[in-house]
């Protein structure tokens, strides 16, 4: 068996993309028995997408896109270090929850609002409150959302819109 990195050929002409652009769009290189078995998708984005699979020992390698051929221990490194460099889904799922319900807090309220928001919990004054049970509501819908497995990100659909908006706040607090 041969350990193989290849990329995309024209599917007309057969030109290597690493060559030129596929014009006619894209197809493995014509290896008899090619099988993938993995991608670098660490690279990507790329204009050169590396493919990585095996091929009988009898198959014609050298054909445009396939661009290395690797001792099976090589072959097997290059693929575990490939997985090692790719992030953690699911780290990714979380770092999305977070960014979309920081991303609706942020929209209404942010900078020295959050200091306005404060002043008037601490006071008891009601659309700060309203404001603070809002964010609240965002934030425990995310740790529990996060605890879980879910994947969506929309926050809306459970806090709505911030009640009230940072003028009102701020008349409100008479400042």
């Amino acid at each position: 068996m041969k350990y193989l990195k290849f990329t995309y050929v024209d599917a007309q002409t057969g030109i290597s993309i690493a060559a030129q652009p596929a014009q006619n769009g894209p197809k493995f290189p014509p290896v008899v028995g090619l099988s993938f078995v993995w991608a670098r998708e660490s690279a990507y984005p790329t204009d050169v997408p590396q493919f990585f699979g095996t091929c009988p020992d009898e198959s014609d390698t050298q054909v445009d896109g396939v661009l290395g051929i690797f001792g099976q221990s090589d072959w097997e490194q290059m693929q575990a270090d490939e997985m090692a460099m790719r992030p953690d889904p699911e780290a990714q799922r979380i770092a999305r929850l977070w960014q979309a319900a920081h991303d609706l807090e942020y929209a209404a309220i942010s900078g020295s609002a959050i200091g306005l928001i404060t002043m008037g919990v601490l006071q008891g004054k009601p659309k700060c409150l309203a404001v603070q049970g809002w964010i609240k509501s965002i934030w425990e819908t995310y740790y529990v959302r996060k605890a879980g497995t879910s994947t969506d990100c929309d926050f809306a659909i459970v806090a709505g819109a911030c009640p009230h908006s940072v003028p009102e706040l701020i008349v409100e607090l008479g400042v």
